[in-house]
């Protein structure tokens, strides 16, 4: 799963804690060590990722879910397009 502007990683810290395998996308330094540290803290597993969405030349594999709970602005379908190929 990826979960785009996730902020201090409530979201991707949530997600991980019954074992699904997260990435954590924000921009923030400050927002990502406070995501690092919330994981390291209670033994869970997420990939911290400082990524802009809508320029991220992403990996090649498709994610099973794209998370924007606390998304500001919704990626534009081309995006969104482009993640779930």
């Amino acid at each position: 799963m990826l979960s785009i502007a996730d902020g201090a990683g409530r979201i991707a810290f949530w997600l991980a804690t019954p074992g699904c395998a997260v990435s954590a996308d924000e921009i923030p330094v400050v927002a990502l060590a406070k995501a690092g540290g919330l994981a390291r803290a209670a033994h869970v597993a997420v990939d911290i990722l400082q990524e802009d969405i809508f320029s991220w030349d992403r990996p090649n594999e498709a994610c099973a879910a794209v998370v924007g709970i606390s998304s500001i602005s919704p990626a534009p379908a081309s995006v969104r397009a482009r993640w779930l190929e």
